[in-house]
């Protein structure tokens, strides 16, 4: 009974690949490494506004738990001219915790439940004692253009980041 012999040939003639089969390999190769060479960057290259958006997001969970923490309510500060948030407990701006905003990356505005819109001047979220906030969104744009929203959420203590801009009333945003 005769044995299969694919891909491979006693003929010396047919031996190897043939050109038309290399160039389709070549162009698939070239394919894949133009999808891939965009998601290598990012990794490589800390993107400023995903960097930014994960530290003001553990500034948030500090805030909440300091505020429980020390039975004593907090205050989340946003100076637009210093490009600066502060952490401080009251008026006690000594030893706030500060966390600078990149040159690159501008805080649009504070949205929130009871405070309405805030874009310009001093922007601030109070921290309760028991660490609750008001139902806000910050909003985060880089020098491209791409935007980021920040869900506070109110009595959960959690922070949602969310591509692009996001208001109060979008189906995206769960309380």
């Amino acid at each position: 009974m005769p044995i299969s012999t694919t891909g491979s040939s006693t003929d010396p003639g047919n031996a190897g690949f043939t050109l038309l089969e290399l160039v389709v390999v070549m162009a698939l190769i070239a394919i894949m490494f133009s999808l891939a060479v965009p998601n290598i960057r990012n990794a490589l290259y800390t993107d400023p506004l995903k960097s930014t958006a994960r530290r003001l997001t553990g500034l948030v969970a500090e805030a909440g738990q300091d505020a429980v923490a020390s039975h004593s309510s907090r205050l989340l500060v946003y100076d637009v001219s210093m490009r600066m948030f502060r952490l401080q407990a009251g008026n006690d701006e000594k030893h706030a915790v500060r966390l600078a905003v990149p040159a690159s990356i501008r805080v649009t505005d504070f949205m929130s439940v009871h405070g309405g819109t805030r874009s310009s001047g001093r922007m601030e979220i109070r921290f309760s004692r028991q660490g609750y906030v008001d139902k806000t969104l910050i909003h985060l744009q880089d020098t491209d253009g791409r935007e980021m929203t920040l869900m506070l959420s109110p009595f959960l203590g959690v922070s949602r980041l969310f591509a692009g801009y996001l208001d109060l009333e979008n189906e995206q945003i769960r309380w």
